[in-house]
């Protein structure tokens, strides 16, 4: 037992499938590509089963809210929440049941909505604190800034006129761009060194904190 209980199984196993997806994606053989269709078909079962254990996890921890009563309304509406969406979906596995699709549109798309507007306010008052200039660099956004409002707003082009646009445009497509591509090569190489450490079994994040 104390054998099953090493990070050398998981390392392991996280190690083959990533090889065989390296190998599907750049031989393409037809086996191969089988056996790589099944290992996704099977991730995306175990994600569900993690989504179960997480949703019951979720429960309990509610339950142990309310025996502390600590929240108590806030865990009593999360547990009732749960259970109605579970038992309504269960019952109608085609997510028509009026009581689900009244939760749905009614609840979680408002909050879901209200949260996304309440973005805006705090990106507003960021767009505050960063337009601060303070030194060179921040000069340098505001003012490449000033120039793409002007681009994207036709009233600064009328007032301005049309050399607005050509240096919000080249800001867009010169600088903004040749940062962009440095990130994404950046992001590449990365994403390939992560790539090569889980495949030598040398990426232990992912196991109990990185541990043996």
């Amino acid at each position: 037992m104390s054998f099953l209980k090493k990070s050398e199984i998981p390392l392991g196993v996280a190690s083959v499938i990533t090889i065989i997806m390296l190998l599907d994606l750049f031989i393409g053989e037809p086996n191969l590509r089988l056996l790589s269709t099944t290992i996704q078909e099977w991730t995306i079962i175990l994600a569900g089963f993690a989504l179960g254990v997480g949703s019951i996890n979720l429960f309990l921890r509610q339950v142990k809210q309310v025996q502390k009563k600590q929240e108590v309304p806030r865990s009593t509406l999360v547990m009732v929440l749960m259970l109605v969406i579970l038992l309504t979906g269960i019952v109608d596995l085609d997510l028509n049941n009026p009581i689900f699709r009244f939760i749905l549109d009614n609840i979680y798309v408002q909050i879901y909505a209200g949260t996304w507007a309440f973005q805006y306010f705090f990106g507003v008052y960021g767009f505050y604190r960063a337009y601060k200039v303070r030194d060179i660099y921040s000069f340098a956004m505001v003012f490449a800034s000033v120039f793409v409002i002007f681009k994207n707003a036709p009233i600064f082009e009328s007032i301005v006129g049309p050399s607005a646009a050509i240096i919000g445009d080249w800001l867009l497509n010169v600088p903004n761009l040749a940062g962009q591509r440095a990130i994404t090569i950046s992001a590449s190489l990365g994403l390939i060194l992560i790539g090569l450490r889980t495949v030598l079994g040398k990426e232990r994040g992912y196991i109990r904190g990185g541990g043996d």
